[in-house]
């Protein structure tokens, strides 16, 4: 029974040791990030509440992390604010329906058809703001990261007047000159790709 009884002891000491050293990492966390709760976490470390101590830490952390995304969402709202007054406010969707809209008008015009009442597009003008703005930001964010995949898979040993790596090079010093004059480049490039794809399309139905 006394063999029992110290063997019980034994590991119950060794339980407690890992229990502290694995404690002991939260207590340093909370020191170096949180210093307003280093005595209470000192405190029930001394004490061996070391249930209440996980759930202090996990407590701060998430507190923590929600902060960070508060930031990152206000550092998100001042580049869109700082972006919507940098750029000029031109309608490019506006310009390209219009551009359209006359090619269709004179299309109906050599088949014989009767013109079209109105260019001006019906739901345009009903979108919110903020709407525009989140549809404006995830564009240039998706064209952000189409221009990074392209000059991050470069061809391997390409001499200096491969036609890849001139592309690349051209993006790269485009995009350090002017980042929203890169982005309006790869847009137009998307656009005239979508439009020859669409007529190898219309040509093999024809």
């Amino acid at each position: 029974l006394v063999e029992k009884a110290q063997s019980s002891i034994e590991q119950y000491q060794t339980d407690l040791d890992q229990a502290k050293e694995r404690v002991g990492v939260l207590v340093s966390n909370i020191e170096n990030r949180f210093p307003d709760y280093r005595e209470r976490a000192r405190q029930l470390f001394s004490q061996y509440k070391f249930k209440q101590l996980e759930r202090l830490s996990d407590k701060l952390n998430k507190k923590a992390a929600s902060v960070q995304t508060l930031r990152a969402l206000a550092q998100l709202n001042n580049e869109m604010r700082d972006n919507s007054k940098s750029e000029p406010q031109v309608d490019l969707t506006q310009t390209l329906d219009q551009m359209l809209f006359e090619q269709e008008q004179k299309a109906r015009f050599l088949a014989g058809a009767p013109e079209l009442s109105s260019s001006e597009p019906s739901s345009d003008g009903f979108e919110l703001q903020s709407l525009k703005t989140v549809r404006e930001s995830m564009k240039y964010f998706n064209i952000d990261k189409t221009i990074d995949h392209a000059i991050e898979h470069f061809p391997e040993n390409a001499g200096p007047h491969n036609p890849h790596m001139l592309a690349i090079t051209s993006l790269m010093n485009m995009r350090d000159l002017s980042p929203q004059y890169v982005r309006r480049f790869a847009s137009y490039i998307g656009t005239v790709l979508w439009l020859e794809k669409n007529e190898v399309k219309l040509s093999r139905k024809k």
